[in-house]
């Protein structure tokens, strides 16, 4: 073997060596509402149109965000 493959066997071998495993976790957290979009209550129990509505504001606002970030880069 080349003196570069044992070195990389040796890096590997203390990395894993060297890793502590953890056994406990932290008790997940439920995620606070309307974290994106807070002001897109309430978010059950939406009629076709709603969605459709919220869809299309989406896109308009993705597609100013696209045009605005490419403006500033051909700057």
């Amino acid at each position: 073997m080349s003196d570069l493959s044992l070195l990389a066997i040796l890096v590997i071998l203390v990395t894993v060596d060297g890793a502590e495993v953890e056994q406990t976790c932290s008790k997940a957290k439920p995620c606070a509402p309307g974290v994106i979009l807070p002001v897109w209550q309430p978010q059950t129990d939406l009629q076709e149109c709603t969605i459709i509505f919220r869809a299309i504001i989406y896109l308009i606002a993705l597609f100013y965000m696209f045009f605005g970030v490419s403006i500033v880069a051909d700057r």
